[in-house]
């Protein structure tokens, strides 16, 4: 199983895990049962409002069955799933891929039951008229 973790640098195995899949500007690829990490760097898409959001292109294409994150919006979660790649909410204090990686070989990873779907980017909430 390859797993793709967002987070906030393509720093190795310490990359800070981001808060919001969405946010963060690379996903750490894992190989469930090597230690090796591999970063995509998240291509900004021209789809309009939430694009770029959900990457599932470039996830399919490195072969990621399974994103492991901290939250996530309704549309990628939708887009994600649509395509085969399965979410998993992180629960618990992960900061690193690494963290994540030694949980799941352990059997410990703590992942929540119901999905925490982030409710908006909050694009509206200053419109005055």
């Amino acid at each position: 199983m390859r797993i793709a973790i967002p987070v906030s640098s393509n720093s190795g195995p310490q990359a800070a895990v981001s808060g919001h899949f969405g946010h963060a500007p690379f996903f750490a690829v894992i190989e469930q049962g090597l230690s090796e990490v591999q970063f995509i760097a998240k291509i900004p898409h021209s789809r309009g409002h939430g694009g770029g959001c959900a990457p599932t292109d470039e996830l399919k294409a490195a072969g990621v069955t399974r994103v492991l994150c901290k939250g996530l919006g309704q549309g990628a979660h939708t887009r994600l799933t649509g395509e085969g790649i399965s979410v998993g909410i992180l629960e618990g204090p992960y900061e690193n891929p690494a963290q994540v990686l030694a949980a799941l070989e352990a059997g410990t990873l703590k992942l929540s039951e119901a999905p925490v779907l982030c409710a908006g980017h909050g694009e509206h909430e200053h419109h005055h008229h």
